[in-house]
């Protein structure tokens, strides 16, 4: 999973000609304090951030900390995870409703869940608000203003992982 983050960063990175680097743990809760420490974290951070994004899922803990870039967010969703039958509709736009219909519920809330945390001005936005545009691409309007965003999901075997990475403002 590190690799195919690290080879997507790269990508994004050279698309937009923007040097970055990339720290990522993943494993079990009790590796949150290995990498607070590691990279010299308090115990706590604010958020939003526009450097770190924390996820974690039953016993699954992760961290991403991105530098280069104006927001990074992640997200970790379990497959086997209940969750209302509404929440389809709650979180998706008519705007992407074609783009998303083949997708599972859990699936575009984590994408959505890794836009929100990847906009640091994310204060009252809800995440029906971040539009998912295609596979790669995704986007967050308010007043006269667009946010753009770059993001990656893996579908694994038991969870899905986004990761979301705030480009710029329109």
């Amino acid at each position: 999973m590190e690799k195919l983050i690290k080879d997507w960063l790269e990508k994004i990175s050279l698309k937009y000609n923007i040097q970055s680097s990339m720290n990522f743990y993943f494993g079990d809760l009790s590796l949150r304090e290995k990498a607070f420490a590691d990279l010299g974290f308090k115990e706590n951070l604010s958020f939003p951030n526009k450097e770190i994004s924390i996820s974690h899922s039953k016993e699954i803990f992760v961290l991403l900390k991105i530098q280069g870039f104006n927001g990074v967010g992640i997200d970790l969703e379990f497959k086997q995870r209940n969750y209302s039958k509404k929440l389809r509709n709650r979180i998706i736009n008519l705007e992407e409703k074609e783009v998303v219909k083949d997708f599972d519920t859990l699936k575009i809330w984590t994408i959505k869940e890794a836009l929100f945390k990847a906009n640091p001005q994310n204060n009252n936005t809800i995440i029906k608000n971040y539009i998912i545009k295609n596979s790669e691409l995704a986007s967050f309007k308010s007043n006269n203003s667009e946010i753009i965003f770059e993001y990656l999901c893996l579908d694994l075997k038991d969870f899905y992982f986004s990761c979301a990475i705030k480009i710029y403002k329109m």
